[in-house]
């Protein structure tokens, strides 16, 4: 028994002894760590994570840079932070553990955001830019789009004007893409905008602050995987998220800006106007020409002497508002005569004016949850000096990962914003072309504005004062559901839901304009001598739009990777459907009982609905869905050789049921030839060298609606001018409908193939080098027809028929260098040019239409020679010019112009390039095409831009240039030419009054008859050429204008704090800035017009638009 009791005894105090040296050896391994996390210039890095590795224990570093953690001897601490290059450390006998962290040669934009993943940027073989973000934080920018003007090569986005609100062109590697049916309307060579995956329908309503990248994928191997919507590229755009182990920073940035106008137009005096003007009517009536008419006022050669008497008197004086009769105007023999001069310019428009910015963010995350919750603020007041327009703009935006499990994540997204533009309603027409920057160019210098005794005169400004504000309000929500599972070691699979709904109203509030109505026949018994009251037509109702988008998106797809050797696979196979719906309602009633109260309830006229699109919104209703399979294989051996295969079985409801579904096919090989043994020789050289080639294609599902539907058109009402109908049965007017339109039962998509050849370089670790080659051919583009008898009944069914073949190269080069002092120099350039040819089209002779060999923007004209002078023509009896049959007659010898007009001297003299002795068009076609020729391309050529960028011990500067080689435009406007769409009485600006002028066209016998007066005259005699490019304004080469510039985009220069200095302030970063956008511009631009400017729904309105602006501005950027 004692034997028992002594071996139970010993057994215990063996497992005491156990314990106790179990227990005494982990207090011997357990202890705290702490220790600081700096980077190479001593300065602490605030917020860097201490983990242990293999755990989820872990820590952050303080505002000192300082942590403090539990581990054992055996535990292996790992130290990362963004941007710098993670560093592990076995803890040991150490208690103290000091870290430096060293910048990253591997930074963000290294990681390139492609189609369902992302790849290491050395190891694409597909043409893929990528843009770095911090281009978008220091301008003071309204929207994403602008903020990517120039900043990728291929890339051209474009605003027709300079207005609030306006969403810009995006177009990638092309202007047109294709020449379908439908091409145009839908935006062809528009690249899809993904955010988050999910297309957006406008990136006016995106916050730039939000963005953490942006990749452009511009050939098919990168693209195709995103299927028949991804046809001409696609722009990636990711949001910031929170990370995981990180404690709340909060960023904060405000920017408050200036604008003003880059350039505006100044309208010449009051005399100077009226000469011009009477110079025109002079032309149809030399001895007793007809009233000069500015706008409904009138001059002479009597009051043009009043004028310059006033100016003489009153030029220098400010006279304000007032406007007095005898003075500044009379009523003689019942017409409207004045002798003021009027700066509409000043009346309209603010020299400056303000904007702000604000944006903050609140991100972090534990060891399960991340988040990164972001507002901003945008206000912008707009130009107008009266009842002033304004575009506001509010986001919110909240990402959140979650860890569910070892092999379950889940993130939601949510993005809701709000924009507001309000702009007053035109009074004086309602036509889109005629806004107030319209009227403000449109009436000559001697045209009042203001009062008169206290009552205001009929003026634009006064229309615009009295108007109520049009509304449009937008409300984009949305919101992604997505989740990751870990299903086998490499294997993963990830699905997500996107919901995204955008409610736009608009709100257009006319009302009744009053006034006294210096437009029609003066009063002589009224004081002013005109009568009072309501001077609008039309304009007495109230509008309400309604337009809703919904879009439904959902993606699931497998990701498998494995890497065994020297062999690194990787796939993705998955499927994607989307949906989309746009419908809304017009609701419109007039008589408002109450001016300043307009809305449908308190007017008294008819109520009329409608469908969208007919209105104030022009979005027409339209409803499609897309659905794909798609599959993706990546395959490296030893990081040197490169491929990669893309498969997209797509399908598209905008196709008949049997040409629904088709396979797009791409792939793309790359080689990386610097890791050869035979280039270890010049590594040090060339760092790192790539050649890659893909090709690939894809289907264009951009077509017009009904394109394979045969239709018919309703005839209705009885205006046959706007679809009426002349049906009558028993006195009624009826409904009837046109012929049926014939659909080919071969119809089906368009095809778009792209081969891609680049190659990507470093040398010296310092410059970076992408080259592109590529060319793109959009065949089978549904177009017209063959021609087909009258007897047929309707026109010929369109056909998959043409071909367009897009040529084109990017080049782009980045250099950064750090010097031993510490300064860093940033340089970069883009350059970039494609042209777009027709290969295949229906049979055509036009010289000047579509046909095969044409390329697209070609400009065809008339060559200018000079100024006819009197010595061209024949005098008769008098010593007069010879005129016969309405024509001056020519010597002999001189080609005749009369096909195109009257000309005489003082005229433009076109060359005869084909000496017939008779300038004209021939027939038209390219075997006889006349005189006309080639005169330019419309489309940009040889895009360019570059950067200049510096920082040295906190301060950095940053010059951002951007510009087009080669653009040539014919811009039939007002603007240009002097005396075009002479009907409207336009203003003379101070830029055209270099023309061909003698004031003794009424007198044969005078020595200096039909001699000009100034020396060299740019521009003709006056003339009356109407709306249309016909008599002097015939398209030619003399006032094509040159459209290419060199812009200063953007100057910043900023300050960061040092560390030491803000940390005690619980401060991570802080920065000031000043920038300019805009600030200088070098161009060969002849007209008053930003060489950007384009046109906007009317040619005669071209210039004659809202301006762009530079904008000086100051900002803060804070980070807690």
């Amino acid at each position: 028994m004692m034997r028992i009791l002594q071996q139970q005894w010993i057994r215990v105090g063996i497992a005491v002894l156990l314990s106790f040296f179990v227990i005494a050896n982990g207090y011997a391994q357990t202890r705290t760590v702490k220790g600081k996390v700096v980077d190479v210039k001593n300065q602490p890095i605030i917020g860097a994570s201490v983990k242990i590795v293999g755990t989820s224990t872990g820590t952050i570093t303080d505002v000192n840079g300082l942590y403090s953690l539990s581990a054992t001897s055996k535990d292996k601490l790992q130290f990362s932070f963004m941007g710098y290059t993670s560093k592990e450390e076995v803890v040991g006998n150490r208690s103290v553990i000091n870290v430096i962290l060293e910048e990253s040669n591997v930074q963000m934009q290294d990681i390139v955001v492609v189609g369902y993943g992302t790849q290491r940027k050395a190891n694409l073989t597909g043409a893929v830019a990528t843009v770095d973000t911090k281009i978008l934080d220091a301008r003071p920018i309204t929207d994403v789009s602008r903020g990517l003007e120039g900043v990728a090569p291929g890339l051209t986005i474009t605003a027709p004007t300079g207005d609030l609100g306006v969403n810009p062109s995006i177009k990638l590697r092309g202007s047109v893409g294709s020449l379908g049916n439908g091409a145009s309307s839908n935006g062809a060579a528009s690249p899809l905008i993904l955010v988050d995956g999910v297309e957006v329908p406008n990136l006016m309503m995106i916050n730039p602050n939000d963005i953490a990248s942006i990749s452009v994928l511009k050939d098919a191997s990168s693209s195709a995987i995103y299927g028949a919507r991804a046809t001409w590229g696609v722009i990636l755009i990711t949001t910031k998220q929170g990370k995981f182990n990180q404690r709340a920073v909060v960023d904060y940035s405000v920017n408050f800006s200036e604008n003003t106008p880059t350039i505006t137009m100044n309208i010449a005096d009051a005399p100077t106007n009226a000469a011009f003007l009477l110079a025109v009517n002079q032309r149809a009536n030399p001895t007793n020409p007809a009233d000069a008419n500015g706008g409904f006022v009138y001059a002479n050669a009597s009051t043009i002497q009043t004028m310059k008497d006033w100016l003489k008197q009153y030029g220098n004086k400010n006279l304000g508002e007032d406007i007095v009769r005898g003075r500044d105007y009379d009523i003689i023999g019942g017409k409207f005569y004045g002798y003021r001069t009027y700066d509409p310019t000043h009346l309209y428009l603010k020299r400056y004016t303000p904007m702000s910015q604000h944006n903050i963010s609140v991100s972090g995350g534990g060891e399960k949850i991340s988040y990164n919750l972001s507002g901003a603020y945008l206000n912008q007041s707009g130009l107008l000096k009266v009842n002033p327009d304004s575009y506001k703009r509010y986001n919110l935006t909240a990402n959140i990962n979650g860890v569910v499990n070892k092999w379950l994540e889940l993130r939601l997204n949510s993005m809701l914003s709000n924009s507001d533009y309000t702009t007053p309603f035109n009074l004086l027409n309602t036509a889109s072309r005629y806004n107030a920057f319209y009227y403000m160019y449109r009436w000559s210098s001697f045209s009042p504005y203001g009062y008169m005794n206290g009552q205001p005169v009929k003026d634009a400004v006064n229309a615009v004062r009295q108007a109520n504000d049009n509304t449009t309000d937008a409300i984009l929500s949305r919101v992604t559901i997505a989740a990751t599972a870990k299903i086998l070691e490499g294997l993963t699979f990830d699905a997500d839901y996107t919901f995204s709904n955008q409610d736009t109203r608009a709100t257009v509030r006319g009302g009744d304009f009053y006034a006294l109505n210096t437009w029609g026949t003066p009063n002589s018994s009224t004081p002013s001598g005109f009568n009072y009251g309501i001077v609008s037509t039309n304009t007495n109702y109230i509008e309400e739009d309604f337009m809703y988008e919904r879009t439904r998106a959902f993606n699931g797809y497998f990701t498998y990777k494995k890497k065994i050797d020297k062999h690194d696979l990787k796939v993705t196979a998955g499927v994607n459907t989307e949906d989309f719906i746009r419908n809304g309602y017009i609701s419109k009633k007039a008589n408002l009982l109450i001016n300043s109260q307009a809305n449908i309830g308190l007017a008294s006229g008819t109520q009329t609905v409608g469908v969208i699109g007919a209105g104030y919104l022009t979005s027409s209703p339209t409803q499609w869905a897309t659905a794909g399979a798609f599959g993706r294989i990546n395959y490296s051996y030893d990081d040197k050789y490169l491929l990669e295969y893309d498969m997209r079985y797509d399908g598209s409801s905008l196709f008949p049921a049997a040409n629904r579904w088709a396979v797009f096919p791409s792939g793309s090989l790359g080689w990386r030839f610097t890791q050869e043994p035979f280039m270890r020789g010049i590594t040090k050289i060339l760092t790192s060298g790539k050649l890659r080639a893909s090709y690939g294609m894809l289907g264009n599902q951009d077509v017009a609606a009904n394109s394979f539907i045969s239709t018919l058109t309703p005839y209705y009402g009885t205006n046959v001018n706007v679809g009426g109908s002349l049906w009558y049965v028993n006195g009624a007017n009826q409904t009837f409908f046109g012929t049926p339109t014939t659909v080919s039962t071969s119809l089906t998509w368009e095809k778009v193939t792209t081969a891609d050849f680049g190659a990507d370089l470093q040398l010296i670790n310092d410059l970076n080098i992408t080259y592109d080659w590529y060319q793109r051919v959009t065949s089978g583009m549904i177009t017209a027809g063959s021609p087909v008898p009258l007897t047929f009944g309707t026109t010929a069914a369109y056909q998959n028929f043409g071909a367009l073949t897009t040529k084109g190269w990017e080049l782009q080069l980045n250099y950064r260098h750090i010097f031993n002092n510490g300064l860093t120099i940033n340089l970069s350039a883009g350059l970039s040019d494609y042209i777009e040819t027709i290969t295949k089209w229906v049979y055509s002779t036009s010289y000047t239409g579509y046909r095969v060999g044409q390329r697209i923007g070609a400009v065809y004209g008339y060559k200018f020679d000079r100024l006819f002078n009197v010595d061209d023509f024949q005098r008769d009896a008098n010593n007069a010019i010879a005129v016969s049959s309405g024509q001056y007659q020519l010597k002999p010898g001189i080609a005749t112009q009369s096909k195109l007009g009257t000309f005489g001297p003082g005229d433009v003299k076109y060359k005869d390039l084909n000496g017939d002795g008779v300038i004209d068009a021939g027939d038209g076609t390219v075997a006889n095409h006349g005189d006309m020729s080639l005169l330019g391309y419309n489309t940009p050529r040889d895009q360019y831009n570059f950067t200049i960028g510096a920082s040295w011990k906190g301060f950095d500067l940053n010059m951002f240039f951007q510009g087009v080689g080669s653009c040539k435009n014919w811009i039939a406007s007002s603007a240009t030419l002097p005396g075009f769409d002479t009907g409207n009485s336009p203003s003379l600006l101070t830029t055209q009054t270099n023309y061909w002028y003698t004031p003794n066209v009424t007198d044969p016998s005078k020595s200096d008859y039909f001699v000009s007066q100034v020396k060299d005259p740019v521009y003709p005699r006056p003339s009356n050429s109407g709306s249309s490019s016909t008599g002097n304004f015939q398209v030619s080469d003399k006032y094509m204008q040159n459209l290419a510039y060199l812009r200063l985009k953007n100057l910043a220069v900023g300050y960061s704090f040092p560390k030491s200095m803000i940390s005690k302030a619980f401060i991570q970063n802080l920065r000031i800035y000043i920038s300019i956008d805009n600030l200088l511009t070098f161009d060969h631009v002849t007209a008053p017009i930003d060489p950007e400017t384009g046109s906007v729904g009317d040619a005669i309105a071209y210039g004659r638009s809202y301006p762009f602006v530079k904008a000086y501005s100051a900002g803060l950027q804070v980070k807690f």
